[in-house]
């Protein structure tokens, strides 16, 4: 029974594993990510007073007019650092989008502002998007950021590094081989360190001037790629299939063993009792003794003084009737030979 307890668990183990292991990383071939960034920013540098402008280097395209809500940088996502992970119903589960070497330099303010835009990323969980990119700017401790010069444009002053500044709603398509995103509702939100007058990380890409309460708001982003050839289908009939070779074979061979197991398993004790002469008392209680009675009648009766005795006397009386029955047989034999009467013609003479 528990075997077959044993079985049945791990039969209904190995029919969860494929549910429990149906996400697929897909292979990316190539795709591209368009986002303007953000509108206010763009619109701030070109027609505010900051007299700014901007300039890109690397894979980076630009469509639209500058000056537009409609307007877009291009950029090229890098298949070898980004990942789209899918469930067994083809929907995008999560991804880590990162795109090729690229930059985009915003300078105004008379040379006050110099900071850096580098290769721009995009990261969904469910229905969840979160933006960022890596950056460059310039920190002089002590004194404001409108009041840099292009002399503070220097290694020392440089900072790096990289952050996540949006977020917003993922919604996912898919037609054919190739997977698109549609990130809305994107808002901008300061790092945890920007506060009272200190602008911290990625903040500095924007001279501290944003935060979730202070023109919050960003351009939406589109991101399409291509990915290898049957990634994302809808895959309903495989766990069927693989259900039916693991079925049929793990209960039926574990459930018959334990059946044939079962038969011998009931013959040692019965023969284990038969040479034991120390057991007397269990002898008349035992009632498997009366189940074999072939094997089991007659060695019990000579291990006994009982059937020791009996066997004498009943060895005794066949001898006895054996004897008999020769010398019976013999008489026979004489009286049919005819020696008889010649004996009695010999004694009348």
């Amino acid at each position: 029974m528990f075997k077959k307890v044993v079985v049945t668990a791990l039969a209904a183990t190995a029919l969860t594993v494929p549910h429990a292991s149906a996400e697929e990383t897909c292979t990316i071939e190539s795709g591209s990510l368009n986002w303007g960034i953000k509108y206010s920013w763009r619109s701030y540098l070109k027609t505010g007073f900051a007299a700014g402008d901007w300039s890109t280097s690397g894979p980076v395209t630009q469509t639209g007019d500058p000056k537009g809500k409609d307007f877009s940088f291009g950029f090229e996502v890098d298949p070898e650092t980004s990942t789209v992970t899918v469930d067994e119903e083809g929907n995008v589960v999560s991804s880590n989008i990162e795109s090729k070497d690229s930059s985009i330099t915003f300078t105004g303010h008379h040379g006050a502002l110099h900071s850096t835009v580098v290769a721009p990323f995009i990261k969904t969980s469910g229905n969840k998007a979160h933006l960022g990119s890596g950056y460059e700017v310039y920190h002089v401790e002590g004194k404001n950021m409108l009041q840099y010069t292009e002399d503070d444009h220097i290694d020392a002053n440089k900072r790096t590094g990289d952050g996540i500044f949006g977020h917003g709603t993922a919604q996912w398509t898919k037609e054919g081989d190739t997977l698109t995103l549609s990130a809305s509702d994107v808002r901008y939100k300061e790092q945890q360190g920007t506060r009272d007058g200190k602008v911290e990380g990625v903040d500095q890409l924007f001279m501290g001037m944003y935060s979730s309460e202070n023109k919050p708001e960003l351009d939406d982003a589109h991101l399409t790629l291509k990915v290898s050839s049957g990634c994302g289908q809808k895959k309903e009939e495989m766990p069927q299939d693989q259900e039916k070779p693991q079925n049929e074979p793990a209960p039926e061979p574990p459930v018959a063993s334990p059946e044939k197991e079962e038969k011998p398993q009931s013959q040692p004790p019965a023969t284990s009792q038969t040479p034991a002469p120390p057991k007397k008392p269990e002898t008349p209680k035992s009632p498997e003794s009366s189940e074999s009675k072939k094997p089991g009648t007659d060695k019990p009766e000579k291990d006994t003084p009982s059937g020791s005795s009996f066997a004498k006397v009943w060895n005794y009386i066949l001898g006895v009737a054996t004897i008999g029955s020769m010398f019976a047989i013999l008489g026979q034999a004489f009286i049919k030979s005819g020696a008889l009467e010649s004996v009695r013609a010999l004694l009348h003479r």
